[in-house]
């Protein structure tokens, strides 16, 4: 999805949980080959749904896993650190999210 293309994977694991079927991509039962050829010949048929559901998958790729929501994960994640630590000491502060995302080699 990161890529820009759209994603043909099996109902297993986690995958159900980011690719949205029909949206980023296509969805199949384990060993069901035949609607995995179906849901490719499909894309390669239609050039226009294939970079629909490309730029819909890099859109929520970029919405759920990109620089900024990292960031903003690891800032949450350092204040319930510092919260548990120092529930009797003051407040350490982390610098504002908008000072934490400039990636350095930008």
């Amino acid at each position: 999805m990161a890529a820009g293309k759209p994603v043909i994977a099996s109902r297993n694991g986690g995958i159900p949980e980011l690719v949205e079927h029909g949206r980023t991509g296509y969805l199949f039962e384990m060993k069901d080959s035949d609607r995995l050829a179906g849901f490719m010949a499909e894309l390669l048929d239609n050039r226009g749904l294939a970079r629909k559901m490309g730029e819909a998958g890099y859109e929520k790729a970029s919405r759920e896993f990109g620089q900024q929501p990292h960031y903003q994960k690891i800032v949450k994640l350092y204040r319930e650190v510092i919260d548990m630590t120092h529930r009797e000491a003051p407040q350490a502060r982390l610098p504002e999210l908008e000072a934490v995302t400039t990636h350095p080699r930008s």
